[in-house]
């Protein structure tokens, strides 16, 4: 039986990691830009290597997620590994100083995510709860670390904010231990997942939906990835600070937040998953659309961050 605690206490994993997460990782092409000693190909590699390493860092973990009380550890360890990776890569100036700090701090990130979703997922269900009441504290984490940064990033510079960063998510270290242990079998065996969700076994070359996924996600993730990185420079380009850049992002996620609240009625509106994907890359379009046609500046501001506000919450 689910401890009655354990979800509470996901709220507060939840929210230290997305509060540190929202410190450092949407100033990355702004951190590498405002290094002087880079040339512009030096920050395009450092930044063409930031989702290759969540990918690889989700890849390698999840081997090793077999048990509740192995994905603790792993909490533990990564918390660790990404604190100590977040601040080497604060004092980090040269190239090669933030070629290997940049692929460790990344690589030790998003699994982070999936980590304690996934955890925080299963309790909710034990508990008969809704997920959305453990993750809104993540969306919480994001608005409120942005608004902070808002106020003092521009005073207290890249160093002390991934610092900040970094400590804020070795707080997941300690949360952890108050955690009660899961007595049962939490996790199906792979066999019973795909009998459970109806999965048809083909081979891998000649899985078309597979390799339709893989396209789409690479195009998708692709996208999303530079125009996230993109936008941050064209909005210092046109007069912001990065502390100003912030609270644009409280402007997005505010949004997600409200769209996520919403999605069941949503998911329901549109009847079934896949009209709600073509709904959120609808958004992202409009996005870039926006961008593309729009001359007012704060006319591009107001409707990108709406629009991917929708796009991300869907």
């Amino acid at each position: 039986m689910e401890n009655k605690r354990n979800p509470t206490i996901y709220r507060f994993l939840t929210l230290a990691l997305y509060f540190g997460d929202a410190c450092f990782t949407p100033f990355f092409s702004l951190y590498f830009a405002s290094q002087p000693g880079l040339s512009t190909l030096e920050v395009a590699i450092l930044l063409a290597l930031v989702p290759f390493s969540f990918f690889a860092g989700n890849i390698f973990y999840s081997i090793f997620e077999t048990s509740w009380k192995r994905n603790v550890f792993l909490i533990r360890l990564i918390s660790i590994l990404e604190a100590v990776f977040l601040i080497a890569l604060a004092y980090s100036r040269s190239f090669f100083l933030l070629l290997p700090t940049t692929i460790l701090a990344a690589f030790h990130n998003s699994c982070m995510f999936g980590l304690i979703d996934g955890m925080g997922a299963g309790s909710a269900k034990r508990r008969n709860i809704p997920f959305s009441l453990i993750r809104i504290m993540g969306s919480i984490g994001y608005i409120t670390a942005s608004i902070f940064a808002f106020f003092f990033m521009d005073k207290i510079g890249y160093t002390w904010m991934f610092t900040i960063s970094a400590t804020i998510i070795f707080l997941c270290f300690p949360i952890s231990f108050l955690l009660v242990p899961f007595k049962g079998d939490e996790f199906v065996k792979r066999v019973e997942l795909t009998e459970a969700f109806n999965v048809e076994k083909k081979p891998f070359f000649k899985n078309l939906n597979l390799w339709l996924f893989l396209i789409f996600s690479a195009l998708y993730y692709g996208g999303l990835n530079n125009y996230n990185y993109i936008v941050p420079i064209f909005m210092e380009q046109q007069g912001l600070t990065p502390g100003q850049t912030a609270i644009w992002t409280v402007v997005r996620v505010s949004v997600e937040m409200v769209i996520m609240l919403l999605l069941p009625f949503f998911t329901k509106l549109f009847k079934g998953n896949k009209n709600t994907l073509i709904t959120a890359c609808a958004f992202g379009l409009m996005a870039l659309l926006f961008n593309a046609v729009l001359s007012n500046f704060q006319a591009i501001l107001w409707l990108t961050f709406i629009s991917r506000g929708l796009g991300y919450g869907f």
